[in-house]
């Protein structure tokens, strides 16, 4: 039985320099681990944009680092995040930084993938005895706004997720839809890459004017109902709620 944990954090929170409250999300962290530890299931847990914050080598992530060594659990971090941020000497060296490939991989051989938000947001895939290798993905947009780091970081996990012959869902639920004008056409127009959107939201698409649609991008939208969308989400191998 493989259990996958994703840790993701959207946006830079001025917390992440707080001790305390870096305590407070790595125990968090802990007591799921420890969870899947006491019903005999050895997780791996990845960490995502701004979550590596996490990881740095200071007291309040050394019980996260120690339980995950003493009970062997894999600690996965994305290259691209610690790169980015020029973090690598700062983290534990106990951490493993891994391309986005090793990610995708991770979430499609799982059994039962779990993905923390920093923001208490927890999503929890049903588990599968029968492994599944065409898996959903969902991007549930939720946020008005973004860090640069993390619109590249979201673009290129989506991105390989449509390499590995993924579906991939991108819902939004505001009439910010820019994040859809970044992929390449290649990408952004593939057959197993949906942007979905409330049908009752579809004068805010049209209005915002802020954004340069062009015809094709608008045929790329597809309206649904909010019951429709709540089904997606529920049916979701892997959300991610932003």
């Amino acid at each position: 039985m493989k259990i996958y944990i994703t840790v993701v954090l959207s946006e830079k929170d001025p917390c992440l320099f707080d001790p305390s409250y870096i305590k407070k999300q790595t125990n968090k962290i802990s007591q799921l681990i420890t969870e899947q530890i006491n019903s005999q299931i050895t997780p791996t847990i990845f960490f995502f944009s701004h979550s590596i914050d996490l990881l740095r080598n200071i007291d309040e992530s050394k019980r996260l680092i120690e339980l995950c060594i003493f009970h062997q659990v894999p600690m996965l971090a994305c290259m691209k995040s610690i790169t980015k941020r020029n973090i690598a000497q700062e983290i534990y060296s106990n951490i493993s930084p891994v391309g986005l490939g090793v990610f995708v991989e991770g979430v499609i051989s799982a059994n039962k993938n779990i993905v923390i938000n920093i923001n208490s947001h927890y999503f929890h895939s049903q588990l599968k005895k029968k492994i599944n290798h065409n898996k959903n993905f969902v991007i549930f947009q939720k946020s008005d706004y973004y860090s640069k780091y993390f619109i590249e970081e979201i673009t290129d996990m989506i991105t390989m997720a449509i390499i590995f012959d993924q579906n991939v869902d991108v819902i939004f639920s505001n009439p910010n839809f820019s994040l859809s004008l970044i992929f390449h056409d290649e990408i952004k127009y593939h057959p197993t890459l949906r942007f979905i959107y409330e049908e009752n939201k579809s004068n805010q698409i049209f209005d915002n004017s802020g954004l340069d649609f062009s015809k094709k991008d608008l045929k790329s939208f597809l309206p649904l109902t909010k019951k429709e969308i709540y089904k997606i989400r529920k049916n979701a191998d892997f959300e991610i709620k932003v």
